[in-house]
């Protein structure tokens, strides 16, 4: 026997059908879902005892179909596992119009209903969208900052490693940078270095979000005790060779 449509109409700004009799309700699933914004209403249906859903014959699309649908205690059930804001606002619509079917025969949609429902939806609608821009935001705002740096910033950044390194290996006329071995050494102690405390593995990966902490750590930088203590071996040796 095909299911019969006891009422329809738009609520909270969906459409809103209820099957079969006052007294025993029907829901489609589908439509269900479609409410609430799931994206599969098979998935939704597992989440209800097998005595809150049944399969049911209706017409759709010029054809008799079978199709699933949820009681009255099976929808109060999906809505009250639904995390959507919209799910609350549903139930109490759907005990208010349940309960005039019951008592007069139908449900009269009155003015002030109306507007109430365009404006809960609205504002919903409005609340969510706020939502999904904040998410979309600050998405943005972290692509921006963990996109690498530019090669114009790349290149800055190594010169200025480059004035450190010499100056604290005591200026490009130093004895210690003009040996090549002691100087690749602190070169590349300061390359590890940086590497190690930014956690890249290249220069070209460092996020635009570290540009200032790149600059600020090449001015703090300096060689380990070990390099040091060479570089002053190798100036103050070569200082003592002149004076002879």
């Amino acid at each position: 026997m095909e299911l019969q449509i006891i009422n329809q109409q738009e609520v909270l700004g969906k459409n809103f059908t209820i099957y079969g009799t006052a007294d025993e309700p029907l829901f489609l699933a589908k439509d269900v879902a479609e409410w609430i914004e799931h994206s599969r209403a098979s998935e939704m249906l597992k989440t209800i005892d097998e005595d809150e859903k049944l399969m049911q014959t209706i017409l759709a699309s010029g054809q008799k179909r079978e199709m699933w649908f949820v009681t009255e205690d099976g929808l109060y059930e999906v809505l009250m596992q639904s995390r959507k804001p919209i799910a609350k606002q549903f139930k109490k619509k759907v005990k208010a119009i349940l309960k005039s079917i019951r008592r007069t025969g139908g449900y009269t949609v009155s003015p002030e209903t109306v507007n109430e429902d365009a404006l809960i939806y609205v504002l919903e609608t409005q609340k969510s969208m706020r939502q999904r821009q904040d998410v979309f935001e600050a998405d943005l705002n972290y692509l921006k900052a963990e996109q690498p740096i530019n090669p114009d910033v790349r290149l800055d950044l190594e010169k200025t490693r480059k004035k450190r390194v010499v100056a604290c290996m005591g200026g490009m006329d130093s004895p210690a940078y003009m040996d090549k071995s002691l100087a690749k050494r602190v070169f590349q102690q300061a390359m590890n270095d940086f590497k190690e405390h930014f956690r890249v593995s290249r220069y070209d990966l460092l996020p635009k979000k570290a540009i200032e902490a790149a600059y600020a750590y090449w001015k703090n930088w300096e060689p380990s005790t070990n390099l040091k203590m060479e570089i002053q071996a190798c100036n103050s040796q070569m200082s003592f060779d002149f004076m002879e």
